[in-house]
């Protein structure tokens, strides 16, 4: 295993340590929410503040563009937290020059909501 890899985790599954496989994988469970870009993000730019939690819910808020604007994706993970993730890539992609910016997301928008968690698509 390369330990250079984010340890990206899915419920019901081990850790995926190839980037493909985890892009594979939340793709699959989290249609329609740029998670290819996510998982590319987090390759290059480190996979997030969380320890060994697993990833129950991504929201692609706004979908970014090589050069232009950045993606912006809610992630939920299976310890109740919330984070905002905000990224961006020059027009070569991910691996060259981009960066991934993680804030919680009670920190930045308070919704009134109990449970913000019922914003995020089933997986």
């Amino acid at each position: 295993m390369d330990d250079n890899v984010p340890h990206v985790m899915l419920p019901g599954s081990d850790a995926y340590w190839r980037s493909w496989e985890a892009a594979d994988a939340l793709e699959a469970q989290f249609p329609k929410q740029e998670a290819r870009d996510f998982v590319y993000a987090c390759h290059y730019n480190g996979a997030g503040p969380w320890n060994d939690a697993v990833i129950v819910g991504l929201l692609c808020v706004e979908a970014g563009e090589n050069d232009e604007r950045p993606w912006i994706w809610l992630v939920a993970l299976d310890n109740g937290a919330h984070w905002w993730a905000v990224g961006g890539c020059d027009y070569t992609g991910w691996d060259c020059q981009s960066y991934l910016e993680w804030t919680r997301y009670g920190d930045v928008v308070d919704t009134g909501e109990a449970n913000p968690r019922r914003e995020l698509p089933a997986g």
